[in-house]
């Protein structure tokens, strides 16, 4: 296609969207008047090759980044040689199994009973002097990228980030399930009411449960592009923290790595707040024709369209350093990702 002429007509050059295999699906074909333009074949090839030659260089990070999670490998190594470990993460990616484990792992010394502690100027003066002997593992969800920022300003060559990681859209699914779920079992119902079949069958409608999602309540928020932004990025870059970014699924290994040198006596693994603990099948009643629907199954039809047409991302930043960061993260054979400056700025 001429691309001179293409602008000339009306219509804009040839160009593709999405990142992924799919790419061919994302082609986007313009009408014009009465005429349409397609993208031509050998259009289509070159994105395709522009696509491949972009995996290769973002799936396969160096492999000195790439961190091994068994036993005697550089992580379990990068573990001993720290004596405080900070543990972060947003909602809905391990993070209750890992304040859990952490709690039993210090056998609720240090901060104790104070819930997510490294938001809001929580870990402060008070908790230092709280007790004797500081917590040498301390795990937080992250309300914001305030807490990522100000534990980047302290590096040191004694303390290690971990920051665990869950892909966003998977993240916000699990998150309205946790949500729908807490309404049907009665522990909090963020003002919808629920029809319940005893302890099976949980009924709400379709209209408050998008409003619901819209305003982020519950699991929903606490989001990676609230934490991982712009000003995290800089911060990061900046300063140079030693800095480990794993996929939530390892949280398993993780624990098993930290008790071998903080609490062997600890039983393991610890989990709490699974989804497969949560029994009763929750349902939408449709707005539009009035049948019921399950949730899993309205998420899967609506997933990708549901961020976006709720704009539950309208204040995220810097979303191309994540997704170059995941490329790399789930380029890794066990999912650990060693951070340095230099990776950031290739991001």
């Amino acid at each position: 296609m001429d691309t001179n002429a293409a602008q000339e007509g009306g219509v804009p050059p040839a160009t593709s969207c999405g990142r992924r295999a799919w790419v061919a699906a994302c082609v986007v074909i313009f009408f014009s008047a009465s005429n349409l333009y397609q993208v031509e074949v050998q259009d289509y090839v070159q994105v395709d090759t522009l696509y491949k030659v972009n995996q290769t260089r973002t799936a396969n990070p160096p492999p000195e980044q790439c961190l091994n999670l068994e036993i005697k490998q550089d992580m379990d190594l990068l573990i001993a040689s720290a004596r405080q470990v900070f543990i972060t993460m947003p909602a809905k990616a391990g993070g209750t199994s890992m304040k859990r484990f952490t709690e039993k792992c210090m056998n609720n010394r240090g901060h104790g009973s104070i819930d997510n502690i490294l938001n809001n100027g929580l870990f402060n003066k008070k908790s230092l002097i709280r007790k004797v002997h500081a917590d040498s593992i301390v795990s937080s969800h992250l309300y914001d990228s305030n807490g990522l920022i100000r534990l980047a300003k302290y590096p040191s060559r004694e303390t290690l980030m971990i920051h665990i990681h869950r892909e966003e859209t998977k993240r916000v699914v699990s998150g309205v399930k946790t949500v729908m779920s807490t309404i049907c079992n009665g522990s909090r119902s963020y003002g919808l009411s629920a029809k319940k079949n005893g302890t099976v069958e949980c009924i709400l409608e379709e209209g408050p449960v998008v409003d619901l999602i819209a305003k982020r309540e519950g699991e929903v928020q606490f989001a990676t592009h609230d934490i991982l932004n712009c000003a995290s990025y800089e911060a990061l870059q900046d300063n140079g923290p030693q800095l480990v970014i794993i996929n939530y699924k390892q949280v398993d290994k993780l624990q098993a790595l930290l008790a071998k040198h903080h609490c062997p006596q600890l039983e393991l693994p610890v989990r709490e707040n699974i989804a497969a603990d949560k029994s009763m099948d929750v349902f939408l009643k449709l707005e539009t024709t009035g049948g019921v629907i399950n949730i899993d199954d309205w998420l899967h039809e609506k997933g990708p369209s549901l961020e976006v047409a709720l704009n539950l991302r309208k204040d995220a930043s810097c979303q191309a350093k994540t997704f170059h960061m995941e490329d790399e993260l789930f380029g890794c054979p066990d999912e650990a990702l060693w951070v340095t400056t230099e990776s950031i700025k290739g991001w």
